[in-house]
């Protein structure tokens, strides 16, 4: 970025820095840089393709669809022959939707390049769509074929034989990738949902915690990993990788979904009105948001019996009572959630509700302590 922004001070109306400076950008990951950069590119060299193209690369970064698909076509025209101005706007046509032309372009820019393991890998992914098994199939063992260690390919044919159920030939294409790659986290995440499917769950949330291992901030894993702890009972720990997907991603509806449920289950008032409040911010922006029927579904109904008073506190876990770090006993709550591994005098993180009839206080959601969340495994 630097150097090329010393070679536009030297040369400002160079079109080549300006691009090269684009693709920087991108990488960078700073869009609006990227876009600006490149149109004045293109003011500078009206019948650039190259400029075009990356572009084109931008705008589909930027969700800007119509816009890609636009430039893109303008490249095209300027340059029929152009076969990475055909594959990017074959990938703009697979975000529209528009499955036939995705088809058609990507087997144009093939006659063009028949030896492309690119092409091949969008083309097998437009097939999926189309539910065109056997020819996805095809295309992407033809891509394999052309380069064995290619793991994108192999990547994607296992998520066909995972549509149809084809489950032994699944695992075995994942087993191969992670062969030739053995982090590739893609692959490791496909493999625990083919474990789930299988109801392997032993083997799934092994995978799980490899991921979290390698990318701690896998949102999809947080994801997984929470409903994980949720069966082993430890709600606090679910809460805590909900809330950290949330703060990844805050404009997500189904991870406002899973931390309102959580919360309802805890009868948090304050959090359930204040995600409440993000998910009709999400649902105003975006009517048609995933999750957004389960959001409704959910959304806060009061607790009748109890108010909780104090939520996540630490304390000693004794038959039938929880001491707090101040002394006092608190009994367990009608129908208390209890972590089944506690034995006598353990360390607890629990929390503190009063019934509305009596006043009298008691400890629900009662589970291990832990400092933070950073080894999982330790936690399971």
């Amino acid at each position: 970025e630097k150097i090329l922004i010393e070679a536009l001070q030297l040369s400002p109306d160079s079109i080549h820095s300006r691009t090269e400076l684009g693709k920087v950008y991108q990488q960078l990951k700073k869009w609006d840089s990227a876009e600006k950069i490149l149109i004045e590119a293109l003011q500078l060299s009206p019948d650039s393709i190259h400029s075009r193209t990356e572009l084109g690369k931008v705008y589909q970064q930027l969700k800007k669809w119509d816009s890609a698909e636009k430039i893109l076509i303008e490249a095209l025209q300027l340059s029929p022959y152009s076969i990475h101005s055909r594959t990017e706007l074959g990938k703009v046509y697979q975000q529209l939707k528009k499955w036939g032309s995705a088809e058609k372009i990507l087997l144009e820019a093939l006659q063009l390049s028949p030896d492309s393991i690119h092409i091949r890998v969008e083309l097998g992914k437009v097939y999926q769509q189309l539910k065109e098994w056997s020819k996805a199939e095809i295309i992407l063992l033809e891509a394999i074929k052309i380069q064995p260690n290619n793991v994108y390919a192999r990547t994607v044919l296992s998520q066909i034989y995972l549509r149809i159920e084809d489950y032994e030939r699944c695992e075995k294409v994942l087993k191969e990738v992670l062969e030739i790659q053995a982090k590739n986290i893609h692959a490791l995440n496909l493999l625990a949902k083919l474990y789930y499917k299988q109801r392997r769950f032993s083997e799934r949330e092994e995978k799980l915690f490899e991921i979290y291992k390698l990318n701690p901030n896998s949102i999809p894993t947080l994801l997984e990993l929470a409903k994980v702890f949720i069966r082993f009972r430890k709600y606090f720990i679910a809460r805590d990788l909900f809330s950290k997907a949330h703060s990844l991603n805050s404009y997500n509806l189904c991870i406002v979904t899973e931390l309102l449920i959580l919360n309802r289950l805890f009868g948090d008032k304050d959090a359930l009105s204040e995600l409440k409040e993000k998910g009709d911010q999400i649902l105003k922006r975006n009517k048609y948001a995933r999750c957004s029927h389960r959001f409704i579904h959910f959304s806060f109904e009061e607790n009748e019996k109890y108010d909780l008073i104090k939520r996540k506190i630490k304390g000693q876990y004794t038959k039938g009572k929880i001491i707090s770090e101040d002394g006092t006993a608190y009994p367990f709550i009608e129908e208390v959630i209890l972590n089944n591994r506690l034995k006598n005098n353990d360390a607890v993180w629990f929390s503190i509700y009063q019934d509305k009839s009596n006043k009298k206080e008691y400890a629900n959601f009662i589970e291990p302590y832990y400092e933070n969340i950073k080894n999982l495994v330790e936690l399971k």
